[in-house]
């Protein structure tokens, strides 16, 4: 049921953009996505990335950063090659640390900000095996430049309860890897949701 409603998000979506000839970037609407192919069928959260409709949960491609657009957007996120692209795409400052915009969280794959980043912007419950051909197990660091808090979350199997740790708002953790997890070793890509307060 969750794989249909999400191919029905992707042809809604696709319905959407078809009436529009450009997007908020300016970026013409791809004919694939006017015709409503999303990736054969998308399951992950959908993004726009030069042009194409892509299915963040299957493949990036050659993107970099994913972020996450305004509610009222005709797509959930906007994907770039790299920071460079990201920062001017999105108008905001030079490719680094600082370019998890305030009030945004950044999730790096890499320790220490490097890697692939999606970044979320709205309040919510984000699976991360919809992100990055799988986000799930991958989170290094992450920077949270929003005034509420967040939760990163382990799924533990049988009767072991979920981890959970919480964290403050403007909190910055450059490598997960220093960070005791409960059952021993480390939160160092053992994340698998996010909840963004």
């Amino acid at each position: 049921m969750f794989r249909s409603s999400r191919i029905v998000l992707a042809l809604g979506l696709a319905t959407a953009l078809a009436t529009s000839t450009t997007t908020a970037h300016a970026e013409t609407v791809p004919e694939a996505v006017q015709e409503g192919q999303a990736g054969g069928g998308a399951v992950g959260a959908l993004a726009l990335h030069e042009g194409e409709l892509i299915d963040l949960a299957e493949d990036w491609g050659e993107a970099e950063v994913c972020i996450q657009q305004d509610e009222d957007a005709a797509v959930e996120f906007r994907c770039y090659d790299d920071d460079v692209s990201a920062a001017a795409g999105e108008g905001v400052g030079t490719a680094d640390l600082r370019d998890c915009l305030v009030g945004t969280l950044c999730l790096w794959e890499n320790t220490h900000f490097t890697g692939k980043r999606v970044q979320f912007q709205r309040a919510g419950t984000y699976n991360m095996a919809d992100y990055h051909g799988g986000f799930r197990d991958k989170i290094s660091s992450f920077h949270n430049d929003r005034n509420a808090g967040m939760t990163l979350v382990d799924f533990r199997s049988g009767i072991i309860a979920d981890r959970k740790i919480d964290y403050l708002g403007k909190t910055v953790v450059a490598n997960l890897g220093s960070v005791a997890y409960p059952d021993g070793g480390s939160w160092d890509n053992k994340t698998d949701r996010v909840i963004v307060k």
